[in-house]
């Protein structure tokens, strides 16, 4: 259930003087809060590598471009030094 920021602020553990009820969570709900909070971690980690091997495909791909570029250089200078002679 999706609730707005007025509800939540309005919800009586969160105004002065409001106080959380004295009973246990309920095993379901804190096995969901961990699930959740697993999932959280899971994506966090997943994100850092998606990261990493975005950051080495690039590195990649510039290199391949450089190899390019100085193949065509290269290949340049060669015809140029072959014209000239």
């Amino acid at each position: 259930m999706i609730q707005c920021v007025c509800f939540s602020l309005g919800h009586p553990w969160i105004k002065e003087d409001g106080e959380a009820p004295d009973t246990p969570l309920d095993n379901a709900v804190l096995s969901r809060l961990k699930q959740f909070k697993a999932m959280n971690n899971f994506k966090k980690v997943a994100l850092r590598v998606l990261k990493h091997f975005t950051i080495l495909k690039e590195i990649k791909h510039v290199i391949k471009l450089n190899d390019f570029f100085y193949f065509i250089l290269v290949f340049k200078e060669f015809i140029y030094s072959n014209l000239v002679q």
